[in-house]
C-alpha cells in the first residue's frame, strides 16, 4: 500500500512521507497522554463514588441483623400465645354476636387462632444459624429481615393479625348450615364440658339469668 492511500497529503517523496507520518504518531501520542491526564482525575472521582455509595448501601451483615432482630424482640413485646388468645377471643365472641358456632366447632377455632400466633413466633426471633452455604444464608437473611418487619410495629401487626382471623372465621361460620349453629343457651351448657380449656371459660357467652 503507497502513501498515497493512507497519509493525508499527496506526496511522492519517500522521506516526506515518512517524516510526516512520524509527526502524525508522535502527536496522536501526545493527544492521548494529554487527554488522559484530564479523564484520569474524572474517572478517579466516579471510582471513589461509587465506592462510597456501595459502602453506604452494604448489606448489613447476618450477625447485625440477627442482633437487630432480638432488639425489636425485645421493644415490639408481643404477648404469648395463651395471653394472646384470651384478648382474641374476647373481641371475637362479641363480633359473633347471637350467630354462635358449636362448642365443639369454637373450641376448635380456638385451637386454630392460637396456632397460627404460634407459628408466626413473633414472640421470639429466629435461632441464630452457621449458614453453610450463601443460598442458605440468603433465606436465613430473608427470614431475620420479614421478622424484623412484623417486629417494627407491633399493634399494627396485631391488628392484621386479628382482623384476617376475625373475618375467616366469621366467614366460616356464616356459611355452616343451621346443624353447625348453637343457641345461647346451647352454648353456655357445653362450655362446662370436661375438656373445655379453663383459660377459655371467662371467654364464653355469659350465662342467661335465672
Amino acid at each position: 500500500m503507497s502513501g498515497k492511500n493512507w497519509l493525508p497529503f499527496n506526496s511522492s517523496d519517500p522521506a516526506l512521507n515518512a517524516a510526516i507520518a512520524c509527526v502524525l504518531v508522535v502527536a496522536a501520542i501526545m493527544l492521548v497522554v494529554v487527554g488522559g491526564m484530564f479523564l484520569l482525575p474524572v474517572v478517579a472521582v466516579i471510582g471513589i463514588a461509587k465506592g462510597v455509595h456501595w459502602y453506604a448501601n452494604r448489606p448489613t451483615p447476618t450477625d447485625q441483623l440477627y442482633a437487630q432482630a432480638q432488639q425489636r424482640s425485645v421493644t415490639a413485646n408481643f404477648p404469648d400465645a395463651d395471653k394472646y388468645l384470651e384478648a382474641f377471643l374476647d373481641r371475637f365472641i362479641d363480633a359473633m354476636g347471637d350467630d354462635l358456632p358449636t362448642f365443639q366447632l369454637y373450641l376448635a377455632i380456638a385451637r386454630i387462632a392460637k396456632a397460627i400466633y404460634e407459628h408466626e413466633n413473633l414472640t421470639n426471633p429466629l435461632p441464630p444459624v452457621a449458614p453453610s452455604n450463601t443460598i442458605e444464608e440468603g433465606r436465613y437473611r430473608d427470614q431475620l429481615i420479614a421478622y424484623q418487619r412484623k417486629t417494627q410495629d407491633a399493634p399494627h401487626t396485631l391488628a392484621v393479625l386479628n382482623t384476617a382471623l376475625t373475618k375467616s372465621f366469621l366467614d366460616f361460620i356464616a356459611a355452616l348450615p343451621a346443624l353447625a349453629h348453637a343457641p345461647p343457651d346451647r352454648f353456655v351448657q357445653d362450655e362446662g364440658a370436661p375438656h373445655w380449656p379453663p383459660f377459655l371459660s371467662s371467654r364464653c357467652c355469659p350465662k342467661p339469668a335465672n
